[in-house]
């Protein structure tokens, strides 16, 4: 079944059932943070991260700490693609303001930190 076929990353499962989910994002990282650039595992990296930035947070989350929510793996791969050739900074503008308050706030220390002065120029306003 293809990455976007799969109903995994559709809503963000709660504690015991988002072990699958933080493993698959977890591994999709480290695969856009180490792989070689033109790797067949890079595309589909991309493709769960996709599906993770399209995930619905749920209900009542607003103020929860999740340490292991699958949109932190999101944001450090997008960090580091932002220090790439080709680099894209819409979807950490999108994360900036995510249902959940923590992945907000750790989107915005990614555009804090970002190489590009105008990013960061962007994010403070």
């Amino acid at each position: 079944m293809p990455i976007s076929a799969c109903p995994m990353f559709e809503e963000r499962a709660d504690v015991g059932p988002h072990n699958v989910q933080s493993g698959v994002s977890a591994i999709a990282a480290c695969i856009i943070l180490f792989s070689d650039t033109d790797s067949e595992e890079r595309s589909w990296a991309w493709s769960v991260m996709d599906r993770v930035l399209e995930m619905r947070e749920p209900e009542d989350y607003r103020r929860s700490k999740i340490l292991w929510h699958p949109s932190s793996h999101l944001i450090s791969a997008l960090f580091n693609d932002r220090k790439s050739g080709a680099p894209s900074s819409a979807s950490l503008i999108r994360l900036a303001i995510h249902a959940n308050e923590d992945v907000q706030a750790m989107a915005f220390r990614a555009l804090f930190l970002d190489p590009d002065p105008h990013v960061k120029w962007t994010a403070a306003h």
